[in-house]
């Protein structure tokens, strides 16, 4: 195959040292370009902001037919010159069609999906890990019976958050009958939080480790999202994430409130999230999962319900509880809603309805991008401002970004030694996990092919056996083609280009335990006169580098495969069922080849 020829280039110019580490999480533990279109998701390359307009009458009902000439747009009270402006309808709902996947060869793998011309995308985050099992069950049937009426075209993703990983139960599609069998899967099953208080009623008597579970939930909140901005980010146009949860211990208000005191080591990872949401045109909808809520005085279940006239005290306070976790939540979703253009639902029993409302306002709103007049990359918050020349219109939009370089490396994740300190957060390692979202940040393509006939005895060279499970074994090489252009390679003091590149291969079984696993970083240094060739699109076929992995020659394994630069923190995934390559002729006669080196 011409792929392996192209190999040996690469094998020298390229690959000039490479270490061994492990790089896939344990469960329990915490090439086609997106389509080059007016409104597509603002690309990490460039200066072209992009802000969705939700415009809506007295009624709530959308509002048509405005023009580029009625807005006016300001980033920190300097007004921007529109470039692009689009009107977006439900309409394009209804007349959406699925986008064809390419057909590859057999044992060619790539994350790069095909993507949908137009029209919004909804995703549902389950949120087990905030959410108590009593209010888990109510918010299921209410998303149930909303995806028996789902207008036609409407597609939806749905994801959980539990107290181990975020997971996608269904990518995105608008195939009822995938969606409701995605929500009566075993995987989409009540799960207690291992962070509440009272895992089932969420409230009780507060335990005496509350603040650290508090600071790990919130931590592990903020990755969850930080995960989906990553998967989302191929996907061009609009995203709207239906967030169901009882709590929320996250803000993205970035500027007033003094909502990091309490873990300023958290305020790069917001900083960080929020622009990804923002890039990527995520707009935010949380939906309270407890439903309307009231004083617990008269429930059955409270001591003191039967003698309520005798202890008029009693009675106030349970009332000015109520009152004050009704005005915390409505204050904790809408300091996620404003900031990134969505909407909270608080304090409602109609949550079918919610979720059509969020999906509604979604479908029907108006894209306007700009190229900022500040060039300046200080990390400063930048405020946004849209307004209309129509009284009496209400506007929903996302008030601002911080002024970060997408391009600059990643700052170092700092380290916690703490026993009561979330692990820090690994971009590679959450989406290495048995059944993550899969981002595509890095766009690859994956040859995959049995090494040799038959099975041996022992693992291949630098497997990490995760499982103790004992062969026979069946090797398998996995060649990745990585594109150029999705990965950054600084040029040092000496003149040349450095590129850090993670390459990792696991084994999961059916029921997503880990197996085995193999990880290779590659520090390549490229001289930077043949770095500014490499770039240039159709020049070159990508950063290439092979690994060995065995796999049980006994049972059924699937494979997931990435890609991570480590300059920018950019992640690509992909997965794949050993089935699917098992009875392919084996590349090699004998014993393959060590990782990273090539052979004809």
């Amino acid at each position: 195959m011409a792929v392996f020829m192209r190999d040996r280039l690469m094998t020298r110019t390229l690959l000039c040292c490479f270490l061994a580490i492990p790089l896939c999480p344990s469960i329990v533990a915490l090439g086609q370009s997106p389509q080059a279109v007016p409104d597509a998701t603002l690309q990490l390359n460039t200066d072209l902001v992009v802000v969705d307009v939700v415009v809506t009458d007295a009624h709530q009902n959308p509002v048509h037919n405005l023009t580029a000439a009625d807005f006016t747009l300001r980033e920190d009270d300097h007004v921007q010159t529109i470039k692009t402006f689009t009107e977006h309808t439900a309409k394009e709902v209804a007349t959406f069609i699925a986008p064809t996947s390419p057909k590859l060869d057999p044992g060619v793998f790539t994350d790069d999906p095909p993507v949908p011309a137009n029209g919004p995308l909804n995703i549902v985050l389950l949120d087990r890990l905030n959410t108590p099992m009593q209010d888990q069950a109510y918010a299921m049937d209410q998303l149930s019976a909303y995806v028996k009426t789902a207008p036609a075209g409407t597609r939806i993703a749905i994801a959980t958050l539990t107290s181990g990983q975020l997971s996608l139960l269904q990518g995105f599609t608008s195939d009822t009958e995938l969606l409701r069998a995605a929500l009566t899967s075993k995987h989409a099953e009540m799960n207690a939080s291992l962070y509440l208080d009272n895992p089932v009623s969420g409230g009780g008597k507060v335990a005496s480790d509350a603040g650290a579970k508090a600071r790990f939930r919130r931590e592990f909140t903020l990755n969850a999202l930080d995960e989906l901005g990553r998967y989302l980010s191929f996907f061009p146009g609009r995203k709207n994430l239906i967030w169901f949860s009882a709590s929320f211990p996250v803000s993205m208000i970035p500027t007033g409130r003094d909502v990091w005191s309490t873990t300023p080591y958290l305020e790069d990872e917001f900083k960080k999230t929020l622009n990804l949401l923002a890039l990527n045109q995520v707009a935010v909808y949380p939906i309270d999962a407890a439903g309307l809520t009231g004083t617990t005085w008269f429930d059955a279940a409270n001591p003191g319900a039967s003698t309520v006239l005798a202890s008029n005290q009693g009675l106030s306070n349970s009332f000015q509880n109520a009152s004050l976790r009704a005005a915390n939540q409505k204050w904790a979703m809408t300091d996620i809603a404003d900031p990134t253009g969505g909407q909270a639902f608080v304090n409602t029993n109609d949550l079918k309805g919610a979720v059509a409302q969020a999906v509604d306002a979604g479908s029907n709103y108006y894209a306007l991008t700009y190229s900022p007049t500040s060039h300046n990359w200080n990390g400063q918050y930048r405020k946004i401002q849209v307004e209309l020349n129509r009284p009496g219109l209400a506007l929903v939009y996302r008030r601002g970004y911080y002024a970060i370089d997408p391009d600059a490396p990643a700052p170092k994740a700092e380290q916690k030694t703490g026993s009561n300190e979330p692990a820090p957060y690994n971009a590679m390692r959450a989406a290495m996990a048995y059944g993550a979202p899969e981002p595509a940040e890095i766009r690859f393509e994956a040859y995959v092919r049995p090494s040799i006939a038959g099975t041996e005895p022992a693992l291949a060279p630098g497997n990490q056996n995760n499982a103790r499970v004992k062969g026979p074994y069946r090797r398998y090489s996995v060649h990745y083609v990585a594109h150029e252009r999705d990965i950054q390679c600084p040029v040092s003091p000496g003149g040349v280009n450095i590129c850090t590149v993670e390459f990792a291969v696991c084994v999961y079984d059916v029921h997503g335990n880990l197996i085995l696993s193999r990880g290779n970083k590659i520090n390549a240094k490229i001289k930077s006169t043949y770095y500014t060739a490499f770039q240039q699109p159709g020049l070159h076929p990508g950063f290439q580098y092979r690994q060995e992995i065995s796999v049980p020659a006994k049972g059924e394994y699937y494979l997931r495969v990435g890609v991570h630069d480590l300059t920018t923190n950019r992640v690509g995934v992909l997965d794949l069922p050993v089935s699917e390559v098992s009875a392919l002729s084996p590349i090699y006669r004998a014993s393959a080849v060590a990782d990273g080196a090539s052979r004809r």
